[in-house]
């Protein structure tokens, strides 16, 4: 994989209010400055969209406390602890799967892993190490992102471009109702994060529940 031989290298980043993003599409850099993206491959799009998601996750666990993380939400009282994990766990598996073909997500198990997180802590640094290997990952491997790529995975075959364009959906329907959440429950939330809004064809149900 040429990003393990190239050494897993550091990439650069931008910061917008208190939310510092890793730079590896242009997508991503207009995501996270909240411009719209130049046209471009929808896979390239979502690579870059999620790399933006992620960081945001990232800039908001960073301040939300562990009490507000593992309190139930109005998502099927699923806690923050369990939804950072169904978000961030795809991230943690694609590169590997992008090397063996093989796609080992299990979305059921992510409740169970949530709350084996002991801590603030060490939720927040497994997110970060997701958040950053799956952007150094990118900035080395996008260029053949649509060479047609099939992964197996427990929900039947998956191809590559379609399965980036529905984990940025899944994402973005997450990171909403984060905000969401903590507006709820009045929570200060970091200045300068991603506005699902601006991500180019992003359509998300008007519920957010």
């Amino acid at each position: 994989m040429l990003w393990g031989r190239a050494g897993r290298p550091d990439i650069p980043a931008v910061t917008v209010g208190e939310v510092t993003t890793t730079i590896s599409t242009i997508a991503q850099l207009a995501a996270a400055v909240g411009e719209p993206s130049p046209p471009g491959p929808p896979v390239a799009q979502a690579a870059g969209d999620n790399i933006a998601l992620l960081d945001a996750w990232v800039a908001h666990l960073r301040v939300f406390s562990w009490e507000f993380l593992s309190a139930p939400s109005p998502s099927r009282s699923r806690t923050f602890r369990e939804l950072t994990v169904n978000v961030f766990n795809p991230f943690d598996l694609l590169p590997a799967a992008w090397e063996t073909g093989e796609f080992p997500w299990h979305p059921e198990d992510d409740e169970a892993k949530g709350a084996a997180f002991s801590s603030h802590r060490e939720l927040l640094a497994w997110a970060v190490g997701v958040g950053k290997r799956w952007s150094q990952f990118v900035a080395i491997e996008q260029d053949a992102f649509e060479d047609g790529r099939v992964l197996s995975s427990p929900r039947g075959e998956q191809e590559w471009e379609p399965l980036l364009v529905a984990l940025r959906w899944h994402s973005a329907f997450h990171y909403r109702q984060l905000i969401e959440f903590a507006d709820l429950k009045h929570v200060a939330r970091p200045r300068g994060a991603v506005d699902v809004r601006t991500l180019i064809g992003l359509t998300l149900p008007e519920d957010v529940f």
